[in-house]
């Protein structure tokens, strides 16, 4: 009966996990204790990597393996992060991107080189996006705040 259904259901397009499903076949479990690949992250490396995470924190995966290397305990750098994640430990990969391209580059260079012989009275005059201006003194920028507009102005 349930060789029928299977079948039936394989001429229908249905999968082989579907098929399982729904007659009731449960899928083998092939994670075995024999099989399985034992950790090689014991009590001992464990603290000593949490040691030497600890001791200092902005290592990277390489410096790490290298120091599991010098205690005869070399390992691949993917095994490092997997055994980081074990131990709770977070890793991030750096930004190297540069924040500003070429041609903004370009254009805050000639902006400088066009302004770099300006007086002072003549920054004075300038409002910055930010919304700080120059006083009488060489050492004071102020801030202003824009006040929002009460509803009774508003009208």
């Amino acid at each position: 009966m349930k060789l029928e259904a299977v079948h039936y259901l394989q001429q229908l397009g249905f999968g082989q996990a579907a098929i399982g499903t729904m007659v009731g076949v449960k899928r083998p479990n092939n994670q075995n204790a024999s099989s399985e690949r034992p950790n090689s992250l014991n009590d001992y490396t464990a603290r000593h990597l949490e040691r030497i995470i600890r001791k200092e924190p902005f290592q990277t995966v390489d410096q790490l393996s290298e120091e599991l290397r010098l205690m005869d305990k070399p390992q691949a750098a993917t095994t490092v992060r997997l055994w980081l994640k074990e131990l709770g430990f977070n890793h991030y990969i750096p930004f190297l991107k540069s924040l500003l391209n070429n041609n903004q580059k370009e254009r805050r260079l000639f902006w400088a080189r066009k302004h770099v012989n300006w007086a002072y009275e003549q920054w004075k005059k300038v409002i910055w996006k930010n919304g700080s201006f120059l006083l009488d003194t060489d050492y004071i920028i102020l801030h202003v705040k824009k006040e929002s507009k009460s509803e009774n102005e508003m009208l």
